[in-house]
Formats: structure tokens, sequence, C-alpha cells
């Protein structure tokens, strides 16, 4: 491994991630289809291990905090900060998919059972999250309170290790007991164990690699070919007979870590670069409606009296395309102008209260009862007057930060 200067996330790192993203959710796409259309007509399709996009997803999850969160490191309001980013990025889509699923597919659902899924609970048995891959969230918003919370320390270093330390300890403590009966579902247990399930340690497998790749470490091409051929092997060679996070979660780990830290470079501007980071960026509009597409098209079917019996692969590409088509358009139509709009809100500098009262207490009083004693009504320095007086009301108004409305009131005050 090569050690270079720390810098931004490149342009290959970035292909990668967003590579992965799209891998990780066509991947957990391409499994439920298979369920969907074998529940309704026999069919042999090839098995592509879907779930094993969940643990991808998580160690990505893992190291993209770490990453892109580097500027609020020690900042007062970070915790709070971070977890409005993430909310504006997670629950809009995730709300607006279980309402539609609510409304036309289970409407008969409990008031509990909708509360207890739009609000991450932990498993409210048979009952919660009504859209299905909720059960990954829940801990995704569980690891984003977590880090949050770490996000108090100043240091990289020390917000990894106080997030790791938690996440593992809270495991240990509270967490169910390893198994590998159940390796691709959601965990049977509830409540704080459901939390506590050992499948939360592939975040901090994601945190490690971003810790390496924050300090600069990079692989070569050989390096990078043998992490990938690691995996695969790791992955063949313990699943399902090894607990989920130490095999899928390792083989997952192996691989983020082999194309995030890769140092092969990637041809820019090429329409496959172009369309692989399109896909990451829709993966999770894809997460989110895949489910709902495949009950639209089996109400489609069924509206149609069409039979899928010896169409199996017509009725499967059918699936398939549709949910890539409404992924599409709910990522351009909804969470794309959605999420920007909520990120504006929360990146809007406001001036805090005591400052502007502070601020406004400090101009001389006589901007408000007219000219000021020697002064002629239309003379420059009464013309001066009003007009700073209107630009620190607009300033004020607008949100500026404090040293700006403070420069525009030494301007003002002809300091």
């Amino acid at each position: 491994m090569e050690i270079s200067p720390p810098a931004r996330l490149d342009s290959s790192s970035l292909v990668s991630i967003q590579a992965l993203r799209a891998i990780a959710a066509l991947l957990v796409f391409w499994g439920h289809a298979i369920n969907a259309v074998t529940l309704e007509v026999p069919a042999d399709f090839p098995h592509l291990y879907g779930p094993f996009g969940v643990d991808i997803f998580f160690v990505i999850s893992g190291f993209v905090m770490v990453y892109s969160s580097e500027g609020l490191f020690g900042q007062p309001g970070a915790p709070i900060k971070f977890f409005a980013r993430r909310i504006a990025r997670i629950v809009p889509l995730y709300w607006a998919a279980t309402a539609i699923l609510v409304w036309f597919v289970v409407p008969y659902a409990s008031t509990k059972a909708v509360l207890g899924s739009l609000f991450f609970a932990p498993h409210i048995p048979s009952e919660a999250p009504l859209l299905f891959v909720g059960w990954t969230l829940i801990f995704e918003m569980f690891f984003y309170a977590v880090f949050a919370i770490a996000l108090l320390a100043k240091r990289r270093f020390a917000v990894v290790a106080g997030a790791s330390v938690f996440l593992i300890s809270f495991s240990v403590v509270f967490g169910p007991a390893l198994s590998a009966d159940n390796p691709w579902g959601p965990p049977a247990a509830s409540s704080v164990a459901y939390l506590a399930d050992p499948v939360i340690t592939e975040f901090i497998f994601g945190m490690m690699i971003a810790l390496v790749y924050r300090a600069g470490g990079r692989l070569s091409i050989w390096a990078t070919m043998s992490l990938l051929i690691a995996a695969f092997i790791w992955f063949a060679a313990t699943v399902p007979s090894v607990p989920r996070p130490y095999s899928a979660g390792i083989a997952a780990a192996l691989i983020v870590a082999g194309l995030s830290l890769s140092s092969i470079s990637n041809p820019k501007g090429s329409p496959l670069i172009r369309g692989v980071v399109f896909l990451g960026d829709i993966s999770y509009a894809l997460y989110c409606t895949h489910l709902l597409s495949f009950s639209f098209v089996a109400w489609i079917v069924a509206k149609l009296a069409i039979s899928p019996v010896g169409h199996a692969w017509a009725y499967f590409g059918a699936m398939l395309a549709t949910g890539l088509v409404i992924a599409v358009g709910t990522y351009l139509m909804f969470e794309k102008p959605t999420t920007n709009f909520l990120k504006r809100l929360i990146e809007r500098p406001r001036l805090p209260a005591s400052s502007a009262i502070a601020i406004g207490s400090a101009v001389p009083q006589t901007l408000g009862k007219g000219p000021a004693p020697g002064c002629r009504r239309d003379s420059a320095k009464v013309r001066s007057i009003k007009s700073g007086r209107e630009r620190l009301s607009l300033a004020l108004g607008a949100g500026l930060n404090q040293p700006e409305c403070g420069e525009l009131l030494s301007t003002l005050l002809g300091r």
C-alpha cells in the first residue's frame, strides 16, 4: 500500500463508491424480483445472493459518514446538524413510499404498524416495518444517532474510535448470540436486542476504511485485485455457515476497501462512467420503491388477465424494467428536489436572536428618529444613514451571519 497526502475524494474513488451503491441496490432488487415472480409461477433464475447488497450498503455507509462529516468534528451543534442532514436524506422518500404502500396495498394496517414503520421502531413483531426494506433503515438511523454523538470529539480517530467502541460494547452486552441460522433476513429479536444485532459491526468496517483513505492510503492494481479475489473466496467459503457480519460483512468490507482505496484511474467523462454514477444516484430511490413497483406490475397483470405461467422471464423482465423506470422518475421528480430543498434549509446561515438584538441595540437611536441635530433633512449624511439602516435591516432579514452583519454595522457607524 502506498501513502499519499490526504485529499478530497478523487474521481476514481467517487465512481467506485457510486458503482458499489448501484451494485448493492441492484442485488437487493434482483433478489426481491425473483421472490416476487416465484410466488406467482415456478421458475429457475440465477441466484445472485441479493441480500448481500445490504452488507455492502452498511459498509459504504460507515465509510461515507466518516469522509463526508470531516468538517463537523468537534464543531458546536455538529450532532444536530449531522442528524438533520441524514433525516433530510433518508426520511422523506421512505415516508412517501410507506404512505403509498399503506394507501394502496395494505390499507388494513394498524396504526401501531404505521407509526412503528414511520419512526423506525426496532421490529414490532409481525407488524413493522410495513415497507420490508425498512428493517435496514432502522440500523442506519441507529448508526447515525451514535455517530452524531461521536462528532463531539474533535479528531477523526477519536470520532471513529468512540462510535466503534460503543457499537461493539452495545452489541456484546445487549445483542443476541451469534448464529448462522438466519443469515439473510432481519433479526428475529425486538427492541434493544434488535438494535444490538452484530450486523451493526459492518458500519465499523466502513469507518475503518475511511480512516485509511483519509490518511492517504492507496492500493496498487495488484493489491486491489487481490482484495477483490479474497472477498469472493471468503464469501463462497463462509456463507451461510458463518454468522453474517463475519462472512458477508467481511467480504463486503474487502470489496469496498479494494475499490475505494484503489489507485486505478477511471476514464473521465465517458458515457459508461456517467451511467454508473447515475445508477449510484438512483440507488436509494430504487431501494425504497422496487417493492412498490413489483406490486404495480402484479396489479397490471391481474387487470389485463394475463397469466405469467410460461412467461416467467417476461414477467421478471417487466418487473425489472418497471422498477428502474419508477426509480429514475422518483429520484428526478421527488428525491433529488426534496433533499436539495431540505439541505438548503438546514445549511442556511441564521443569526442568533441575541446577536441580532445586540447589533440592533448598537445602532444609534438617531437612525429611527429622523435627522440628527444639526443635519438638514436632505443632507448627504441623512441619506447615508437611511441607506445604511435599510441595508442592515435587509442583512438581518436575509440571515447573514454575525461577522457579515458586524462588517456592515461597522461601515454604517463609520468605524
